[in-house]
Formats: C-alpha cells, structure tokens, sequence
C-alpha cells in the first residue's frame, strides 16, 4: 500500500476505536496519568534508600517505569491506528520489566541488578521465570512462548 493509503486506513482505524471503546480509552488514558503522579512521587524519594529500601535496585527500576510510561502510551496509539502487533510488544516490553524490577528488588543479592545496570542481557525464563517458584507460572511461560509468533503480526484491512 502507499503511504497516503496506509495513512487514510490509520485514521479510518483511530475513528472506529474512538467510537467502539471510547470508555475504555479513557479507562487506560486516566491509568496512564495515574502512573504518571506516582512516578513524581516516588522521584522525590530517590536516594532516600532508607525509605525505600530499594539499594541498587532504585534507579533501574526508576529507569524502567519511565520507559513503561512511554512504552504504555505508544502500545495505545499503535492499537488504537490498527497495529495491535506492534502494540502487543510494547506491552510485552512493559510487563517484563515489571517482573524484573519486582524481581530485583525482592532478590538484594542477585546479580541481576548489576546486569540491569550495566545493560547487559537478562534472559527472562532463565533469569527470573525459572527462580520464581510460587505462584504457578503457567500462563506466563506460555504468554512466553507465544511472543515469538503473535506480536509482530499486523492487522490491516485490505481490500483488493
């Protein structure tokens, strides 16, 4: 498709998901900006480990919710013009380092913090899935597996 037809389809798109879900837009729109006053609450507690009894942890996790900010309001705007893969990897993204900032915090000792630091790959079954040992982890191992397939897949109507 050219650009201005891949255009036209977006907006078409956006229209019909404002119209079809407009609560729920608002629903994960205000989500958002709830976050968005924690995140200024809890900035002002950096390096105040006595408070939050976060160590080294602090400031990837800090890190992390920022970049979820971002990720969580592009995965919206990406579902809402009809790339719902695109947008599902976005989540995808947010919700690992969800896991892996709870996980480092509650883990003081573990290496994981120093990877996270340095930016070095955490591989996310072998790193944390498979050290967590209650709750059942299920659902989340097969969420793992269906990664590879599903959120890369776009959804356009094309007509032909």
């Amino acid at each position: 498709m050219r650009f201005d037809e891949l255009e036209k389809e977006r907006q078409r798109n956006r229209s019909l998901a404002q119209e079809k879900f407009s609560e729920r837009i608002s629903v994960i729109k205000n989500c958002i900006d709830t976050q968005h006053e924690y995140v200024e609450l809890f900035f002002g507690l950096l390096e105040h480990r006595h408070l939050t009894q976060h160590g080294d942890a602090e400031k990837p996790i800090f890190s992390a919710v920022i970049k979820n900010e971002i990720a969580l309001y592009s995965s919206l705007i990406l579902t809402l013009d009809g790339l719902h893969g695109s947008g599902l990897a976005l989540l995808r993204s947010v919700y690992e380092a969800l896991v892996i900032a709870k996980f480092a915090s509650l883990r003081k000792n573990d290496n994981l913090i120093s990877k996270w630091i340095a930016g070095e790959p955490i591989y996310f079954s072998n790193a944390i899935l498979r050290k967590i040992l209650t709750p059942e982890l299920k659902e989340l191992k097969l969420f793992g597996k269906h990664y590879v397939t599903y959120p890369t897949q776009l959804f356009i109507h094309i007509k032909f």
